[in-house]
């Protein structure tokens, strides 16, 4: 599981070139998606979009947690 605090602006998250979740609120809250599962060295992305001129990005902490085994 990945969690953000926060994001202000729309957000997909993409794991390993693949699209995993999307946040389609422009307003600032938490975001969070269960990372598919896999081995070795992997790649995680965060598209944020926002209007021009419109504050955007990630907002406080982001946490990655080991999946339950």
């Amino acid at each position: 599981m990945i969690r953000f605090a926060a994001i202000a602006g729309r957000a997909e998250l993409w794991v390993d070139g693949t699209r995993v979740a999307v946040k389609d609120a422009a307003s600032v809250g938490p975001f969070e998606a269960t990372v598919p599962p896999g081995g070795g060295v992997r790649t995680i992305a965060v598209l944020v979009e926002a209007a021009p001129g419109v504050a955007s990005g990630l907002v406080g902490g982001m946490t990655l947690e080991p999946r339950a085994r």
